[in-house]
């Protein structure tokens, strides 16, 4: 069975007894559509509300789009993200074969500079755009395991430009409830004009964090508290 959920198809599984299973963040959707199989009768369109308290998805990172799908997942979502992250190998802003594709436009407008420019352009343009989204947000915490196996992220670019924001700056913004983060170096520039504190792999981490064997050479640039690998623990 295939619902058109809010435009987009997502494909649905039932079991012996008949509940349904869909892979969906928390939220109201309406299907619009929806195809039956032979044998199967058609309802008419709803309403549902699908909910969940935690997100334990595993995940592996093997180019930068996947960093993005990543920061997306956490800071568009209210409900934790408390699965396993593994950075595959090393990625570098600059370099084209750090990217699926370095002209892909899918995620629109990353560095909110109102042009739509492919992925490499929105995440590496220092004169117009923010860069690189933080991953994680005071109310959207990253609480699982990144072990990055040795690997860099290279020449990333965060420029936090809100003045007024208590948001904290890193690769990770803010993490919580036991995150770990390992094996993990980064180099670039990190930007951060608001008054959240500032580090190259986490912002700000509360509530027994554990950040093992990691190291920062990227640039801290802030008005605000900072550390080199965590600016607030």
């Amino acid at each position: 069975i295939v619902y058109k959920i809010n435009g987009v198809e997502a494909n649905v599984t039932t079991d012996e007894n008949g509940t349904v299973s869909l892979a969906l963040e928390s939220g109201k959707y309406k299907a619009v559509e929806v195809a039956c199989l032979e044998g199967y009768e058609k309802v008419d369109d709803e309403y549902f509300e699908f909910t969940m308290d935690k997100i334990k998805a595993d995940l592996e990172i093997n180019c930068i789009e996947d960093l993005v799908e990543l920061s997306k997942l956490v800071n568009d979502n209210t409900t934790p993200y408390e699965g396993k992250v593994h950075l595959m190998r090393t990625l570098d802003f600059y370099e084209d074969s750090s990217y699926e594709n370095p002209n892909n436009t899918r995620f629109g407008d990353l560095n909110k500079d109102g042009i739509i420019e492919g992925i490499k352009l929105e995440l590496t343009d220092t004169i117009n755009g923010c860069g690189f989204s933080p991953i994680g947000m005071s109310q959207r915490i990253f609480c699982g395991k990144f072990d990055g196996q040795g690997y860099e992220i290279r020449n990333i670019y965060i420029n936090y430009s809100s003045s007024t924001s208590s948001e904290p700056c890193g690769l990770f913004g803010h993490i919580n409830n036991a995150a770990y983060i390992k094996n993990l170096g980064i180099t670039g520039t990190i930007i951060n004009s608001g008054k959240g504190t500032t580090g190259g792999i986490v912002g700000k981490a509360d509530n027994d964090c554990v950040i093992e064997n990691c190291y920062n050479l990227a640039k801290i640039k802030t008005s605000s508290s900072a550390g080199g690998v965590v600016g607030q623990c």
